[in-house]
């Protein structure tokens, strides 16, 4: 992948923060920084980033997809009142999955959202 000065822009916005910013939120701070930037470009962008494995999508229900630039295998704990999600390490979480149920398949990769809300 060449580096475009609009990519450049978008990597210094979504690859910098240790959020889980939307495509939209990712235009909107690439714009600040390069105000002739597409918004189809910043889309295209952030596939590309996500095909180069860069990034990783994050799919919330009723949101928007966010993106996720911590690539190493971890889980997310999203809080459905104020849409924060949050990186969950694999230690913090555990897991069992039933032998029968996995009989047919070899395991690839898992990945868990927590879906959670703040206890009054």
């Amino acid at each position: 992948m060449q580096p475009t000065t609009q990519r450049l822009a978008v990597a210094t916005v979504v690859l910098a923060e240790d959020s889980h910013p939307t495509a939209e939120m990712v235009f909107g701070a690439t714009r600040e920084i390069l105000p002739s930037v597409s918004q189809a470009t910043v889309y295209n962008t952030l596939n590309r980033f996500v095909e180069a494995g860069l990034l990783v999508p994050v799919d919330v229900p009723g949101r928007a997809t966010r993106f996720d630039p911590r690539v190493d295998h971890h889980h997310h704990l999203y809080d459905v009142d104020s849409g924060e999600l949050m990186d969950l390490d694999p230690d913090d979480l555990s897991v069992t999955l039933s032998d029968e149920a996995l009989q047919a398949y070899d395991v690839e990769r898992v990945r868990i959202r927590v879906d959670v809300r703040r206890r009054d």
